[in-house]
């Protein structure tokens, strides 16, 4: 849900001046539903959702995907094919919620231990090609 920039400013306003504002009148100025407003009055200008009891599909695999991504030099949409693969048929992989998931649960790639260092060779030492 969007909320207009405005809105969230005039409330603040009321708040400041401590003037409890007319949840109707603003809710037909700024096209939005009254009930709306009010959970940005009482949330501090964030409209408050309800969070889901419900477990998360991903959760069976929850020790595959924390082991998958703990090694080095992988990425996270490289775990995502191969479970999506590997997982086919059990249930439907989603990329973009694959990552709300490994976000939630803190699940971070592992970085490399050693970067790659450029070196520098001698003019004739080496050739470089670039293909069309």
């Amino acid at each position: 849900m969007k909320v207009n920039v405005n809105l969230t400013g005039e409330i603040n306003q009321m708040k400041e001046k401590g003037i409890k504002p007319n949840f109707s009148d603003l809710a037909k100025r700024y096209g939005s539903d009254r009930k709306t407003i009010k959970k940005i009055w009482d949330n501090d200008g964030k409209p408050k959702r309800k969070a889901s009891s419900r477990a998360s599909r991903y959760d069976p695999y929850l020790e595959e995907i924390s082991s998958l991504m703990a090694r080095p030099s992988v990425s996270k949409k490289g775990v995502f094919m191969y479970l999506a693969r590997k997982h086919a048929g059990e249930i439907n992989w989603n990329y973009n919620t694959f990552k709300w998931y490994t976000r939630k649960k803190g699940i971070e790639l592992r970085k490399a231990a050693v970067p790659h260092v450029a070196y520098e060779t001698d003019p004739g030492e080496q050739i470089q090609v670039d293909w069309l």
